[in-house]
């Protein structure tokens, strides 16, 4: 009777006072550590070029893993695991969009500028579709060798054992890839084919290279409106700008820009194709009219930082 006359009303307010203090901080400070660690994140993960729809799926997923979240740019088997996550929880458009950032933080088995010799060479949770018979099937490897793919497909897909079946994906800025096969073991989502042959077609008559660099834009009418020139050939490139802007296909407009020193001005272009894409607008031109020195001169940047790139990656494959 005494122990329970000490927890008086005003003693277990204090206490409930005290407790509810207590987690209110712990909150408080849990919400802080978090914003602050998101804000790290960001701070990476733009030096990396990756938009703010990439940046914030990324982010999803790295917070459900007991890691740093900033980790993901400097280890590819925590890469690995997000894409895992994702091709056990999440849509086929997340993994499609995650799987879009291995160019971005270099964590391909095999860089873009050197093409694939065969499936063993493929990167896991590598995107495609699976003709078979008339059907078109979403599908991603999960893993693969010399002579077979596994495959994870959606429910419903209808391929059996024996069917005939073509892997077909891209590799930015490489080609297109055909597996092609025979279906050799099949579940509900999961698919191993049976490789008889493998074949690349190179999409580009001309090799493009990824710049960052202002770029004027000038239209006959005379508008004129600075934006980014994102890649170059010496066939065409492409540019974005702000979204209050519109070109139409086919409209004729020059360029002006500045690649290592060496400055284009009125570079006559005609406009492929237009499309809005993270707040701003994006267009796809093909130069017309491009003299020879302009044209040697894309080429010789082209070959200089391409030269760049792979001494750089035999230096990483030596030391590694």
């Amino acid at each position: 009777m005494e122990e329970n006359a000490l927890l008086t009303p005003e003693l277990l307010g204090t206490f409930g006072l005290l407790f509810g203090g207590a987690l209110l901080y712990f909150f408080y400070a849990y919400a802080r550590s978090r914003r602050r660690s998101r804000k790290l994140f960001d701070e990476e993960a733009r030096l990396y070029d990756l938009t703010a729809e990439e940046r914030g799926l990324l982010w999803r997923y790295l917070i459900r893993l007991p890691v740093e979240p900033t980790e993901v740019f400097k280890s590819r088997p925590l890469f690995e695991r997000v894409l895992q996550l994702a091709a056990e929880n999440g849509s086929y458009d997340e993994l499609l969009l995650l799987t879009s950032l291995r160019h971005k933080l270099r964590y391909e088995n095999k860089p873009w500028f050197i093409p694939l010799s065969g499936p063993h060479e493929l990167d896991p949770y590598q995107p495609g579709v699976l003709l078979s018979g008339g059907r078109k099937v979403p599908a991603f490897v999960l893993s693969a060798d010399a002579e077979e793919l596994e495959l994870k497909l959606p429910d419903g897909h209808g391929l059996k054992r024996g069917d005939e079946a073509s892997f077909f994906f891209l590799r930015e800025e490489d080609g297109r890839y055909t597996v092609k096969g025979v279906v050799k073991e099949v579940s509900n989502e999961y698919l191993r084919l049976k490789k008889e042959a493998f074949e690349r077609v190179q999409l580009r008559e001309a090799p493009r290279w990824k710049v960052k660099a202002e770029v004027k834009v000038k239209s006959p009418s005379g508008l004129e409106i600075t934006g980014r020139l994102e890649n170059v050939s010496v066939k065409g490139a492409r540019i974005c700008y702000p979204s209050d802007y519109s070109f139409k296909e086919g409209e004729i407009i020059f360029l002006e820009f500045e690649l290592k020193g060496e400055r284009f001005e009125n570079l006559k272009a005609r406009v492929v194709y237009e499309q809005p894409r993270n707040g701003e607008r994006c267009a796809g031109v093909e130069f017309l009219e491009l003299k020879r020195s302009e044209r040697e001169l894309i080429e010789a940047f082209i070959r200089e930082e391409l030269e760049k790139l792979r001494a750089s990656y035999k230096k990483e494959r030596k030391d590694g």
